[in-house]
């Protein structure tokens, strides 16, 4: 019977969320109640994650697809490649859901609470949630529901992007793929001043996800994701007579603000909310499994959460500098990945993006880039351009009639 106080709320039971709820079970949760609340039963299969890995993990069992080889298409370039020992891998959101959500619900101490999720926060009584219909306490809140206002950030001067893209699964009557090699990257298309990109992900000879990527301010109209996709697949694919089983949509918050991931002494966020999402890639499922796994075993080992080390300086330094090429010339990020993807290795590459490599290797990625983007994205996130830039925004200056 669900009571008024919990020991965790869980708001929002998306990846982050059961992911926490899976560990807390698996770090031995005994008496402690949990209640997981979220508006959607989680019974489509809303979203998919991707990510590469070299080494088994909790939910590998879930993998719906792997692929060992990669290819990168830039403007006259064209890279094929193993990237053995790892391969990239795609989970389906109702796959996990279907296996999480009874995982952890068959303990009765766990419950669920399907609302609208109003409010989290915290009053002189303690933490809650407030759902509209009622307000729900506990020791902690772990909130993935926080939303940032953009605006309100670039009115920080830090940077905000969102990565949005529009994909179709598609069914060929001829064979038309290979289901072992997937594309990372195509930058064939139009740029029109944003970063834009397609890439494939085949699951058989005959069906295969194609995904339309821009990063940029503000969304497109649906009939551009719509015409790219089309036109991507019929002059880049070579595929005339297909169709479309099923569509999927949606949208990625890209930036260097720093997330206060403790707004008061019991709200804790996590996932996006969190600030798990790698800022110039949109990948994030690597990065909240660990945070959850340390969280979920401080909670109730030590009675208090510890936090995924976050990310050295020196990669949130080569995000910023990213980020501010992404918002001021979106449409260099072409040269520059192709320069990238051209030049080196495919492993190396996926350890830079996982902030896995070693200065030295560092070293080889940046030799083999376009360098004055970069300069004149050191200029203008220089804390004293920043200044400068505040200074002459507040200044009022006369104008003559």
């Amino acid at each position: 019977m669900r009571t008024n106080h919990y020991d965790y709320i869980i708001a929002g039971a998306g990846l982050a969320g059961l992911s926490l709820a899976y560990y807390l079970v698996e770090a031995g949760l005994s008496t402690q109640r949990v209640l997981l609340v979220d508006r959607s039963q989680k019974t489509e299969n809303d979203r998919t994650w991707c990510f590469w890995a070299k080494n088994e993990m909790a939910f590998s069992h879930l993998v719906s697809h792997r692929w060992d080889h990669l290819h990168f298409f830039g403007p006259d370039v064209h890279r094929e490649a193993s990237i053995a020992p790892y391969s990239y891998q795609q989970i389906r959101g109702i796959d996990f859901y279907d296996y999480v959500k009874p995982l952890v619900l068959q303990h009765p101490q766990i419950d669920w609470l399907s609302a609208q999720i109003e409010h989290v926060g915290e009053d002189q009584e303690g933490a809650f949630v407030h759902t509209g219909e009622e307000r729900i306490r506990a020791k902690w809140v772990l909130d993935s529901t926080h939303r940032v206002n953009p605006q309100k950030v670039r009115e920080q001067q830090y940077h905000w992007q969102w990565q949005h893209f529009r994909g179709w699964f598609i069914e060929t009557k001829q064979a038309q793929f290979h289901s072992n090699q997937a594309t990372l990257m195509d930058f064939r298309v139009p740029q029109k001043n944003d970063a834009r990109f397609l890439y494939v992900l085949p699951f058989s000879e005959h069906q295969a996800l194609v995904e339309f990527t821009g990063f940029s301010n503000e969304f497109y109209a649906e009939q551009e994701y719509e015409e790219v996709l089309e036109h991507y697949i019929v002059q880049q694919l070579g595929i005339t007579d297909y169709e479309v089983s099923e569509r999927e949509s949606g949208a990625i918050p890209m930036t260097d603000w720093s997330v206060d991931r403790h707004p008061s002494p019991h709200v804790i966020r996590i996932g996006t909310a969190g600030g798990q999402v790698k800022p110039t890639t949109g990948y994030a499922f690597w990065n909240i499994q660990l945070d959850c796994q340390v969280m979920a075993e401080s909670l109730l080992w030590h009675q208090k959460p510890a936090f995924r080390p976050a990310t050295s300086a020196r990669y949130q330094f080569y995000d910023r500098l990213l980020l501010n090429i992404l918002q001021e010339n979106g449409h260099r990020a072409q040269s520059i990945f192709t320069a990238l993807f051209k030049h080196n290795h495919m492993q190396r590459i996926l350890r830079f993006m996982g902030e896995s490599t070693q200065i030295w290797e560092e070293a080889i990625l940046f030799s083999q880039l376009p360098w004055a983007p970069f300069f004149r994205a050191i200029a203008n996130t220089h804390p004293l351009y920043k200044r400068w830039q505040t200074w002459t925004k507040s200044r009022q200056y006369p104008v003559k009639i």
